[in-house]
């Protein structure tokens, strides 16, 4: 799904909104784990409101969906 959603918005944003190469590779990088983390934060106060968790609700999907979009945008606007 991250990567569908990554190949999607090069479609609406074709340019790269990062252009030095070390920011492109820290936000491959960073941008995943805070993403993660902050879904897992979610996750976490739904569950102590009662609520449904969804998949996106746990660190690990949140960091996989984060990492696919962010690795396809890369990939899709032009390495370098």
């Amino acid at each position: 799904m991250g990567a569908s959603f990554g190949f999607v918005s090069c479609i609406f944003f074709e340019q790269k909104f990062l252009s030095h190469p070390f920011a492109q590779y820290a936000n491959i990088a960073i941008t995943p784990i805070f993403v993660g983390l902050a879904m897992g934060a979610v996750g976490a106060w739904r569950l102590k409101r009662g609520r449904q968790l969804v998949s996106l609700d746990k660190f690990f999907y949140g960091y996989a969906f984060a990492l696919a979009f962010a690795i396809t945008r890369y990939a899709a606007t032009g390495v370098g």
